[in-house]
């Protein structure tokens, strides 16, 4: 027998603000006189960032979807810390205490200057933007291997109980909708495809001889840097996902977001040869380093479910075009990863 239960108030995946307080929060730890307006900024997963218009000018508000304090240290650590090495790094302001976050309503939250940047469009990376990203990619893991403090978290890898307990959830989800859409489909076929990869994987990552030596920026790609018009990076930022890990991974990630996010054809793999070209000329790595960077992340891609859980879980709708690309990626690194890496790499030295 199920007895009745009492309403239970659930806290929705993004919480009314209530913007008087917020003003007022911010006018007592910030200098800021006269708040105008909150404008909603698109872009942010599982949590919200605001533009303010003030007397003093613009602002950035972000929300951080981690709650807990440590990690916040660990990504303000990171930034001051990139920031001191001359990297373009876009650091917070400081509140009269001297912290570059501050709690309210359930969530942290950072001051930054207002950056009226661009970011390159999905399919418009031309030779100049991935050239000066490899640069880039490059000064941040020299800097990052001089980084002191190794107690930082480490880089997360797969796990298959982790996919496995996800996958199930996730599946039954899609097998109660009906009719199925097309990205429902897709889903669905991607889900399967990965399952039989998962089962198979007899990789672990600790069986990879990578050292998890330097400190990363850990999330790399186009969509969080601004360039200007020559095509060259003015501005990093979005350092949630900073982690203690190997580079060779994160030139792997980086390599296939920027370079293959649109196809594999040619292009794609120019751009990946004078990506890596441009890394090398900064911080030069073996082939075989370069090889196991590239199997890691895509091992680790084809455990990855959080895509599946943004669109059924918390019922982000519009993620076809986004959802194809992570397709396209599952297939091509399954059927051809080592062709493709001898491809980028001993291309980039031609």
């Amino acid at each position: 027998m199920i007895h009745p239960l009492k309403k239970v108030n659930m806290i929705p995946l993004h919480q009314p603000i209530d913007f008087n307080r917020l003003g007022k929060r911010l006018k007592a730890l910030f200098t800021i006189e006269d708040i105008r307006s909150f404008s909603f900024v698109h872009g942010g997963f599982m949590s919200q960032n605001f533009r303010l218009k003030t007397e003093q000018g613009d602002f950035f508000l972000k929300q951080y979807r981690n709650r807990l304090n440590h990690l916040l240290y660990e990504i303000t650590t990171a930034e001051e810390f990139f920031s001191g090495h001359g990297l373009p790094i876009i650091t917070p302001i400081k509140d009269h205490h001297g912290r570059s976050v501050f709690w309210f309503e359930g969530h942290w939250l950072s001051l930054f200057p207002f950056v009226d940047g661009r970011s390159p469009a999905y399919g418009k990376i031309d030779d100049r933007i991935i050239q000066s990203m490899g640069e880039l990619l490059a000064r941040f893991h020299l800097a990052g291997k001089q980084f002191p403090e190794k107690h930082f978290q480490w880089l997360r890898a797969w796990d298959k109980r982790k996919f496995f307990l996800e996958k199930v959830e996730l599946i039954d989800l899609l097998k109660k909708k009906n009719p199925l859409s097309e990205l429902d489909e897709l889903m669905l076929t991607v889900l399967e495809k990965k399952s039989t990869f998962v089962e198979k994987n007899t990789l672990r990552p600790s069986d990879i001889p990578l050292p998890f030596d330097t400190l990363l920026h850990g999330d790399f790609i186009y969509q969080n840097v601004f360039v200007n018009e020559r095509g060259l990076v003015t501005h990093v930022y979005d350092l949630e996902k900073t982690c203690m890990g190997p580079r060779a991974y994160e030139i792997g990630r980086s390599l296939m977001i920027n370079c293959f996010d649109d196809g594999w054809e040619e292009k794609q793999y120019r751009l990946g040869n004078q990506f890596l070209r441009a890394y090398q000329e900064f911080f030069p790595l073996t082939y075989e380093e370069f090889a196991l960077g590239i199997r890691m992340y895509a091992t680790d891609v084809a455990h990855m479910t959080w895509i599946e859980a943004k669109y059924l879980i918390y019922q982000e709708k519009k993620l076809l075009e986004l959802y194809t690309r992570h397709a396209n990626r599952i297939q091509h690194t399954e059927e051809a990863l080592e062709e493709m890496a001898e491809s980028v790499y001993y291309g980039s030295r031609s």
